[in-house]
């Protein structure tokens, strides 16, 4: 399996296009997201709210092999930063991983018109996560109750990042009440906490 030029010039257009038209966040990851669409002749299906940016249903539509298919998470990074990887809400992220899910990670150096490389992991419930599995969802709980201060959520993910071996982790992305320069707007205090993985500590199913 390898990338077309044509998808290659897909990309830039589309992250071209978003930099034109976005101010969001994660904008590059969306037209990452575009561009695997084009590349695996995916159908177009509404992404909003989704768990999943494109579900197993999606996936079986396109070109895409049997190896590869089931839920996809798609991520887009550069090469350069740090390995670990934010997969999002953790009670989400694990129902997902029940029946196996794969970790769509695309490497860009510089600008993210260079894409580098694309690797596919494959993240499913497996009897080391037994072991964490109602550990993290009791956590992501304590974490959001709202009689809990922010701060006694931080120290429980702490205590549980201690339990495991480093692969998978919990990050709370809590935050108080606070005033936002950039919406010029008071912000209140949010709840969240994500499953995050080391991409050092697995290994890839397909590279490209």
């Amino acid at each position: 399996m390898k990338i077309a030029k044509k998808d290659l010039l897909s990309l830039k257009k589309y992250v071209r296009n978003v930099n034109a038209h976005s101010l969001q966040a994660g904008k590059h990851g969306k037209a990452f997201e575009m561009f695997l669409a084009d590349m695996f002749k995916f159908p177009k299906y509404e992404q909003h709210n989704a768990k999943i940016d494109f579900p197993l249903e999606i996936v079986t539509q396109g070109n895409v092999p049997k190896e590869l298919q089931a839920d996809w998470e798609v991520k887009f990074y550069n090469i350069k930063r740090k390995s670990s990887v934010m997969l999002g809400d953790v009670r989400r992220k694990l129902d997902c991983m029940k029946s196996g899910m794969i970790l769509v990670v695309g490497f860009y150096n510089g600008s993210p018109e260079n894409l580098v490389k694309i690797e596919f992991f494959k993240l499913k419930r497996n009897w080391k996560m037994l072991e964490m599995w109602q550990i993290w969802k009791d956590t992501a709980d304590f974490v959001k109750d709202r009689t809990k201060s922010i701060e006694q959520g931080r120290k429980r993910c702490k205590e549980v990042n201690r339990l495991g071996d480093g692969t998978i982790k919990i990050e709370n992305l809590s935050r108080t009440e606070r005033w936002s320069e950039s919406k010029q707007r008071r912000e209140t205090e949010a709840r969240q906490v994500s499953l995050t993985i080391n991409l050092k500590k697995i290994k890839p199913i397909v590279s490209i």
